[in-house]
């Protein structure tokens, strides 16, 4: 799981400023939610950037990685990793330390199977 948003960034004083004033006074700091951005390994961004199309481009690479690889709790012994779809899909996967990579990302809705020793 990762955590993304768009947010007055902690410490932001002139963003927070902006959006308080065009809020009527109900702005508030991302604080909580930045921190679960970076306990996440997310993205985050300002709500007062100017752009958000280089943000989001981040954000949508990094769900396209999300769906091409699953991270194990331990570092498997090699050729020890066996990996079952379901619905059934030839994938072919390599495996880099504690991560198994996929070739080509699994269909929508696929649940994936890992079993390995460590």
């Amino acid at each position: 799981m990762q955590v993304y948003s768009i947010i007055v960034k902690p410490g932001a004083t002139a963003c927070f400023n902006q959006m308080n004033a065009g809020s009527g006074g109900y702005s508030f700091y991302g604080a909580l939610i930045d921190q679960t951005v970076n306990l996440t390994s997310g993205l985050s961004t300002s709500i007062c950037a100017p752009d958000y199309s280089v943000p989001l481009q981040s954000i949508a690479q990094s769900v396209k990685t999300l769906t091409n690889s699953v991270t194990l709790a331990h570092t498997p012994i090699a050729g020890s990793v066996t990996v079952t779809f379901t619905p059934n899909q030839t994938i072919t996967y390599s495996v880099a330390g504690n991560k198994v990579v996929f070739d080509t990302p699994p269909s929508v809705g696929t649940q994936i199977q890992v079993t390995y020793q460590y």
